[in-house]
């Protein structure tokens, strides 16, 4: 493909050559391995032959529950799978066993061919082409029995085990894939099933049984959890059993130990896994910060960033380094041949489906500055291309104060609905990157505050909630966080969604029990809050949860974060940082500095009003904005020396900061857990990368309780 004036070869579809394209679009492909499900009188059940159903999910030992009634028989079922072998283990109870009428099939497919008429075999396989693939008995005994299947270059076998002389395995017939177990004189069938490259003896029914529990156990009480059961607001208990639930799904979903699943997980046939080397090679940095570590990802980065900096070209007429065309969005609505400098992502499609390399704007200057420094942690050189395309990047395009999704797009795109109708890339800048020079904070938020007004619950699917709720956090907005995060209308988990509140909280109480100790929650003494006013108060160490106030109390002077027992009540009015006294009112003075260039900014409390800049909410955040500074971050602030003395910082949070002093972030408190915990929660999980650090999921390491 001729790009800007380089004949380039890319892994796209050739328009010239559809068939071969496609044929190497689908190969090679994960495969689905099998289906094992209830026949009712030798066909497979349907959803409309059956009534009553109900699953419950038993997080502790990691049983599924399932019961319902075919033909007015009451049905159930019992699944559980092992943690060490890729086995399941099934129990079946009903009178329809012993009927004959109810039996287990098993069922073999071909691999997706990915065209129009077999839409949704990616996540299945299909059934139609019995001819193109083999599946044999190879031993069949009192207590087991071994299905071979073989497809092309691929080949496995499926092991099966029951208590002795209880069931029968037949093949349904040589036309087909399809297998049954049977019972002859009972209503309780058990048996595993398990897959593997070559034949073996899986772990009998029982065996798993008695395992499973206690491999469950010994998951759940490794590791931590955000604990909100003291919170009192009424959205906590959905938080809690979404965080719970979440810790379920990563561990059923994740296809070896230690390795976190892909976009779908286990449950669709998905390719979207994309490594993001410089994101991985930090996490392992900050996990082993070992020369090991380094040499180990260096080879991993310097080539990746040598493609990085290969494929920018520079732009003579701007005097900027471009990305695309051809460039592919994260959210694949945008043309790949028309897209130039994508805000946030740029990917260049590879011949699989969904499989991208991924570069970005804001992303790739990240990339090659992480490459640099890693360079630099070796005492290496770091190669001048690197460093010379990273410097001189395109900013991320704007128009009319607002990001856009690529370069070239006028204030019309907005309406064009084929973009609206995900536009998440443009809140990624702010909130899965750390802060960056490219990204200017106000145009983030302006651009965050638009996206939330055209991309409205109705058309949120899948990942965009999460980042909603991470941008929306970063720009101080934690209510509307929490409210993605807690969406009960639009979001429904629908893997045994009868695992209701009471199945979560006997969970916390027993992980609470199982874990490590920890400290015992504390109360906190403040003052009776007046109607209408809050406190405000710290939410990073080291002056965590110190409240606003000046010393002595209530009088003018210098404002400072200290102890609860003398927090000051306040509230923004028309921009104004007002204190009640009690007395009376005082209002937060800004120095007004004659460099405009100086980092730190005083604060005191006076009985004039405030002359310079203005004060808002964003979210529970507490900012600070004025004309005449162009502050990076309006919500950060200093605290500085032994009694907490607090200051604004005109500059990057987490960036140069004063000897002395600490980064900070206040926000506005409601007095009583109800308010504060969700703030905290939201603002705990997604400070890291405010800090520049990528251990936003770092909280899981650890036992946490809110207090």
């Amino acid at each position: 493909m001729l790009t800007h004036g380089r004949n380039v070869s890319y892994d796209i579809p050739d328009p010239r050559l559809p068939q071969a394209s496609q044929w190497l679009i689908s190969n090679p492909n994960r495969i689905n391995l099998g289906r094992i499900g209830l026949q009712y009188k030798g066909e497979f059940l349907t959803e409309s032959q059956i009534s009553d159903p109900r699953q419950e999910l038993d997080l502790w030992r990691g049983v599924i529950t399932s019961t319902f009634k075919v033909d007015g028989q009451l049905v159930k079922v019992v699944t559980q799978g092992d943690f060490g072998t890729d086995t399941a283990v099934f129990e079946v109870q009903s009178a329809l066993l012993s009927s004959g009428d109810l039996t287990v099939g098993l069922d073999f497919p071909y691999p997706p061919i990915h065209s129009t008429k077999y839409k949704y075999e990616v996540f299945v396989g299909s059934y139609d082409f019995p001819q193109n693939h083999t599946t044999s008995i190879v031993e069949n005994t009192k207590d087991r029995a071994n299905i071979f299947h073989q497809l092309q270059g691929t080949s496995y076998f499926v092991n099966l085990r029951w208590p002795a002389s209880s069931l029968q395995l037949s093949r349904v017939s040589n036309a087909t894939h399809r297998y049954t177990l049977s019972l002859s004189s009972s209503s309780t069938l058990k048996f595993t099933a398990n897959f593997a490259p070559d034949k073996q003896v899986p772990g009998s029914p029982k065996a798993i049984q008695r395992q499973n529990p206690i491999d469950w156990k010994e998951y759940w009480t490794h590791g931590g959890f955000v604990d909100l059961t003291a919170s009192s607001n009424p959205k906590a208990n959905e938080l809690q059993r979404r965080i719970i639930l979440s810790l379920y799904h990563v561990r059923v979903n994740s296809a070896a130990k230690g390795q976190s699943p892909q976009e779908s997980g286990l449950m669709n046939n998905g390719w979207y896994d994309q490594p993001h080397p410089m994101y991985l090679a930090t996490l392992a940095y900050q996990a082993s910060p070992t020369r090991k570590t380094l040499e180990r990802w260096d080879p991993i980065l310097t080539a990746t960033a040598d493609y990085m900096a290969s494929y920018a070209w520079k732009n003579e007429t701007s005097g900027y380094y471009d990305l695309g065309p051809p460039a592919y969005g994260v959210t694949e609505n945008t043309p790949s041949t028309q897209s130039l400098n994508l805000a946030y992502e740029v990917r260049l499609p590879y011949m699989r489906s969904a499989v991208l390399i991924s570069a970005k704007i804001a992303y790739w200057r990240y990339g090659l500055d992480v490459a640099g420094s890693w360079k630099r942690k070796l005492r290496q050189q770091v190669p001048d291309s690197w460093t010379t395309v990273a410097d001189n990047l395109a900013p991320p395009p704007q128009v009319d104060g607002l990001y856009a999704v690529y370069q070239g797009l006028n204030s019309s795109w907005w309406n064009d609905t084929s973009l609206t109708k995900d536009p998440r890339s443009l809140i990624m800048l702010q909130g899965i990157l750390p802060d960056t020079p490219a990204v200017d904070a106000k145009v983030a938020l302006a651009t965050a505050q638009k996206v939330w007004e055209v991309w409205t619950d109705d058309k949120i699917r899948g990942w965009g909630r999460p980042v909603l709720a991470i941008n929306a956090a970063r720009v101080g907005s934690p209510e509307r966080a929490i409210g993605h995060l807690t969406a009960y209308d639009y979001w429904v988990f629908d893997d045994a969604e009868t695992m209701l509140l009471e199945l979560t909280l006997p969970l916390l109480l027993a992980l609470t029990s199982s874990a490590q100790p920890t400290p015992s929650p504390t109360t906190t003494t403040l003052p009776t809050l007046q109607s209408g006013w809050y406190f405000i108060r710290a939410v990073e160490t080291p002056a965590y949860h110190s409240y606003l106030q000046t010393i002595p109390s209530a009088t003018p002077g210098p404002a400072y974060l200290s102890s609860n027992t003398n927090a000051g009540q306040f509230n923004i009015i028309s921009g104004q940082l007002v204190y009640n006294t009690g007395a009376g009112q005082l209002f937060m003075n800004v120095e007004d500095p004659a460099d405009k260039t100086q980092r730190t900014l005083q604060t005191w409390f006076n009985e004039t009003q405030n002359q310079y800049g203005t004060f808002a909410f964003q979210g529970d955040a507490v900012t600070w904005s004025v004309g005449d500074i162009a502050r990076p971050n309006v919500a950060a602030w200093y605290v500085c020396g032994d009694q907490g003395r607090l200051y604004i910082n005109t500059g990057p949070y987490g960036y140069q900061t004063p000897e002395g002093c600490y980064d900070e972030t206040v926000c506005r408190c409601c007095g009583d857990i109800v308010g504060c915990i969700l703030t905290m929660l939201c603002r705990f999980i997604l400070m890291g990368g405010r800090r520049r650090r990528f251990d936003v999921m770092g909280f899981m390491g650890i036992t946490i309780r809110v207090v």
